[in-house]
């Protein structure tokens, strides 16, 4: 093999261990909880004001927190984890709302792959432009008809996140 092939080669493999332990150190630090989304407009605190961030519409204490390690771990501490119950009523949705007592957390190890960040159970946060993280739980939220004997639909929680300052 020649010199010029080789040096390339050296290269090419520092740039990408480089480019790969850049990204990892962008995602270590502390990230807040911003929004807790289903995608169901919705006005539980009265204001006249509708949105699809949980967090906006109701009283409950956010304080979410991800600490992400450069030792491969992370760990949430006080999730945000309300009880809410949803019907759809002639194509409206009605959403109520229970903010529970006590905190919850969780701590697992990660793997950086690319823009997600992979847990150990499979889950995964997406990163994105540096400043958000995004976890999403598929059909977590059970939609119930009028007398919540029958679930109609299913709805993704999208949470995401932002580096705290």
């Amino acid at each position: 093999m020649s010199y010029s092939v080789l040096r390339f080669f050296l290269l090419s493999v520092f740039a990408i261990v480089l480019s790969c332990k850049n990204n990892s150190d962008s995602v270590i630090g502390e990230w807040q909880l911003l929004s807790y989304s289903f995608g169901i407009d919705m006005d539980i605190n009265g204001d006249s004001v509708m949105s699809t961030n949980v967090l906006d519409e109701t009283p409950c204490d956010n304080n979410e927190t991800l600490t992400i390690k450069s030792d491969g771990t992370l760990n949430a501490t006080q999730t945000f984890a309300p009880k809410i119950t949803a019907k759809k009523i002639d194509n409206n949705y009605i959403v109520n709302v229970e903010c529970l007592k006590g905190s919850l957390g969780f701590a697992s190890s990660y793997k950086l792959l690319g823009d997600k960040l992979k847990l150990d159970s499979g889950d995964f946060y997406v990163f994105s432009d540096g400043e958000q993280l995004t976890r999403t739980f598929k059909d977590y939220i059970k939609v119930y008809n009028k007398d919540l004997s029958q679930v109609v639909e299913t709805k993704d929680i999208v949470l995401t996140y932002i580096r705290k300052q």
